[in-house]
């Protein structure tokens, strides 16, 4: 295989939600992650208890891709602060929820 040949997928992977709306959003997170370039796929899996790992559907969707999972954001050192962030967003009446 070439490099010209050689693209990745994107798997946004999250616990999914019984709020709908959560899940729409983790959808439309993926939805504008560019997929143009060296990016052949972007999707969002929101498995929840008991649900299959969350590349599994989509590694048989495309036998050619091959699922290598990434590290957690929620171990990114930057998480903290992003919380921060908006909890203080929230706090200062600049944003609202809309779940």
């Amino acid at each position: 295989m070439s490099n010209e040949d050689h693209r990745t997928a994107v798997g946004l992977c999250a616990d999914g939600s019984p709020i709908e709306r959560a899940n729409q959003r983790a959808q439309d997170l993926a939805a504008g992650v560019p997929s143009a370039g060296s990016y052949l796929y972007v999707w969002a899996a929101l498995p929840g208890p008991g649900r299959p790992e969350p590349g599994a559907p989509e590694a048989r969707k495309h036998p050619g891709v091959e699922i290598q999972p990434g590290q957690s954001l929620e171990d990114h050192p930057e998480m903290a602060s992003f919380v921060l962030g908006r909890a203080q967003e929230v706090s200062e009446g600049e944003i609202k929820a809309d779940l």
